[in-house]
């Protein structure tokens, strides 16, 4: 609405305008995504604070608002869940959990989560038991589809997310692949990765 007014106006008068739409217009988006009224407010605090162009550049693509990166490095552990197995005794089941953040200014407000179970020996995946990847966090709807395969007794969980929101009655969404692998020789180890698809 302040844009309307600011048609005549000096140059200063309209770009204060302009800086106050973008702070309405990203307040609207952040409410959309349901966060608590805490998160909300820190949110708006650091992109009222950003230079003009910076908040127009993110409005132009909201999807650059979103970073992700590890919460903790993934580890292999032991199975909180029984499995038997027919194999030798020497075959151990054992699970790798990895977490990605979804952070926008730094504020995490969300995480992808892979859960990888598998049988192995001491030097080597043999079976695949499950993968399941998941997001909770603030309000965006999606899919997820998992795959899992072993090679050369590395084993490997991918979850691809299809994620989908609205902005400005605009239907946005990206595609992220989260992949937790163990490592080649030492399945008592696993990596973790997310990234665009």
């Amino acid at each position: 609405m302040a844009s309307l007014f600011a048609v005549g106006l000096p140059d200063q008068a309209q770009a204060a305008a302009s800086a106050s739409d973008n702070v309405v217009t990203f307040s609207e988006f952040i409410s959309d995504f349901g966060v608590s009224p805490g998160t909300a407010s820190a949110l708006e605090a650091k992109f009222a604070e950003l230079p003009d162009d910076v908040q127009d550049s993110y409005l132009a693509d909201p999807n650059s608002l979103f970073t992700f990166g590890p919460v903790v490095v993934a580890t292999s552990t032991p199975s909180t869940t029984p499995h038997f197995s027919t194999m030798a005794a020497a075959v151990r089941t054992r699970q790798v959990v990895d977490k990605q953040a979804v952070r926008v200014f730094g504020v995490e407000v969300g995480n992808f989560t892979s859960s990888y179970t598998f049988e192995a020996t001491a030097g080597a995946v043999k079976r695949n038991l499950e993968c399941v990847g998941s997001f909770s966090g603030f309000g965006l709807a999606g899919s997820t589809s998992s795959s899992d395969y072993v090679s050369k007794g590395r084993g490997t969980c991918s979850a691809r997310h299809t994620m989908s929101y609205a902005f400005t009655g605009a239907p946005l969404s990206f595609t992220k692949l989260h992949t937790v692998s163990t490592v080649v020789g030492d399945p008592t180890r696993g990596t973790g990765s997310i990234r665009n698809v």
